[in-house]
């Protein structure tokens, strides 16, 4: 399969939102209509042309997944 279309630059500030939210117990529902740090979890988007477009919570997830793998392999 093909590398996502998507970079660390693209990514790293959506995943640091998510993040903070979660951290925080702000409701996830509301994200997107939050005025100082929005995060649109539910619209969708394309991870690789082969699947169906999903939610850009999951594309959050997979890359912040692969970027700890990518520290881990660095450090270790």
């Amino acid at each position: 399969m093909p590398q996502p279309k998507y970079t660390v630059e693209e990514l790293a500030i959506p995943i640091y939102m998510l993040r903070s939210k979660l951290a925080h117990g702000a409701d996830l529902r509301k994200a997107s209509f939050d005025k100082s740090t929005p995060v649109d979890l539910v619209k969708k988007v394309e991870l690789i042309p082969e699947l169906e477009p999903r939610a850009h919570a999951y594309l959050l997830a997979e890359a912040a997944c692969y970027l700890h793998c990518q520290v881990l392999q660095t450090v270790l």
